[in-house]
């Protein structure tokens, strides 16, 4: 893949879009909370179950993140995780309890796929916030993808790490850890098995100085 940065595209965005609208942002806030199915109590009490041969509650709770099943799935397991009762949350307000209950809901979910369903091995925690980032709720959720079946381009991962294996003899993942370890510039750490590290370059536009 290749990628072609620019920075002077900030600029572009500002003559185009102009700068943060903060009462257009109170005023879609306001507007959206009227309806919104993800305030407060409404996914513990209202929310779609799934079976009780998956999850015996048909949701999971985990702090205020409530996980349950949504009604317009694009995968075999698609779930959807209310991250909080708020409706809205500036950037600041996303805390790492908040961001770690959500994602401990989505592990249990995972786990109780996998103990019923060992064919379902592709997972994905897909998460955008507000409408230019694609967001079709204002109110600050997640979703997971999981099936048989990997999306494009974890299945290039897989094929190319596939002819890495045969062609050199050894893990791509490990050895591309070890190397971005020891070089140290875009190697952030490890916890555990997980592994942390800056992407060498962008996989889609960006308007600020990273790359």
């Amino acid at each position: 893949m290749t990628s072609v940065y620019n920075p002077n595209l900030r600029d572009k965005a500002k003559a185009f879009f102009g700068e943060n609208d903060p009462d257009l942002i109170q005023r879609l806030v306001g507007e959206s909370a009227k309806t919104c199915i993800f305030c407060g109590e409404k996914p513990e009490q209202s929310s779609p179950k799934y079976l009780p041969e998956l999850l015996p509650e048909g949701r999971i709770k985990v702090g205020e993140a409530v996980l349950f099943a949504n009604l317009f799935p694009l995968a075999q397991y698609h779930p959807v995780v209310s991250l909080c009762k708020a409706h809205f949350l500036g950037l600041s307000g996303f805390s790492p309890e908040l961001l770690t209950n959500g994602f401990r809901a989505g592990q249990s979910f995972l786990k109780a796929v996998h103990d019923r369903d060992s064919a379902a091995v592709y997972a994905t925690i897909n998460m955008n916030y507000l409408f230019p980032a694609g967001a079709s709720l204002v109110h600050p959720h997640l979703q997971m993808l999981i099936g048989p079946v990997a999306c494009s381009y974890h299945a290039r991962l897989a094929d190319a790490a596939k002819v890495y294996y045969h062609t050199y003899g050894s893990s791509y993942f490990c050895d591309l850890i070890a190397e971005e370890e020891s070089r140290g510039l875009r190697f952030i750490g490890r916890k555990g098995r997980w592994h942390w590290m800056t992407a060498f370059s962008p996989m889609a536009a960006t308007d600020h100085g990273s790359a």
